[in-house]
């Protein structure tokens, strides 16, 4: 069985067809699971979201359930221009599993940032 559903804005066009669940609003937004601990939710699904109520970032799952990789997919702070770049941040053995080119990460093994270059991760510093 297959379901779309779509919830505000005009009921009478149907739910975008790449979606299972479509929201439209101009005065509204989503409001997400707000989690102070990740580490609680047993079996996260890869791909869950929330929002880390003790970091104040949204969350996202890119490990296994049984292997869990939290990342932040807020990326910025601040007002204006003085805010700050917000990186993922684990260890050697964290780093994502399906790493694509492009992803920056701070390495707490090796106290270094580091990117990923389509082929092997190389140290930025």
């Amino acid at each position: 069985m297959n379901a779309q559903v779509k919830i505000g804005g005009d009921t009478n066009t149907p739910a975008d067809p790449s979606a299972v669940l479509e929201l439209q609003s101009t005065t509204k937004g989503l409001l997400l699971a707000r989690v102070d601990n990740p580490s609680s939710i047993a079996n996260p699904a890869t791909g869950l979201l929330i929002y880390n109520t003790t970091s104040n970032v949204v969350q996202v799952n890119v490990g296994t359930p049984a292997a869990p990789l939290w990342v932040t997919v807020v990326v910025s702070q601040g007002t204006g221009n003085t805010g700050a770049v917000i990186v993922s941040v684990g260890t050697t053995g964290q780093r994502p599993t399906s790493p694509v080119a492009g992803m920056i990460r701070l390495n707490t093994s090796t106290g270094k940032f580091e990117g990923y270059t389509g082929t092997a991760w190389v140290d930025l510093n």
